[in-house]
């Protein structure tokens, strides 16, 4: 009995060309690269944390979708900081909006930075890579 298992086995795999499916792949990711600034002439704390998403803001009575995000501890960087969000290109529609927020907090979790207007990506003639998100510091 076992060896006729064994013999089933075989010939399945044979049938199937001996390669496992494709279908629990996961999918080609996409990568939207840019920078994060501020103006102000400031070195930022040394355990401020940048958090950086992209999302699809297509429905204007509905709340926001994260496609991707990235944080970025700062260990002392200077501005412009480099970023980099991977998302399925799947997500994307040409006719949707899409657009990169960001936000810099200190150690304790309170906002110091963050962005005040939309910057555009991926659809509808926006730029879809060398992005410059623009932050504005946060009164405390």
């Amino acid at each position: 009995m076992r060896g006729a298992a064994v013999l089933l086995a075989s010939l399945v795999l044979v049938a199937c060309g001996g390669e496992e499916s494709t279908s629990t792949a996961p999918p080609a990711l996409s990568v939207l690269e840019g920078t994060v600034t501020y103006r102000e002439r400031m070195a930022l704390r040394l355990d401020a944390v940048i958090t950086v998403r992209l999302q699809d803001v297509s429905r204007a009575d509905a709340p926001a979708v994260r496609l991707a995000e990235q944080v970025i501890p700062a260990r002392g960087q200077s501005v412009p900081i480099p970023f980099r969000l991977e998302y399925d290109p799947a997500r994307i529609d040409e006719r949707g909006s899409y657009v990169v927020r960001a936000e810099i907090r200190g150690g304790q979790g309170e906002l110091l930075f963050t962005t005040d207007t939309a910057h555009p990506v991926l659809s509808r003639d926006a730029p879809k890579n060398g992005v410059e998100v623009l932050v504005v510091r946060v009164a405390n």
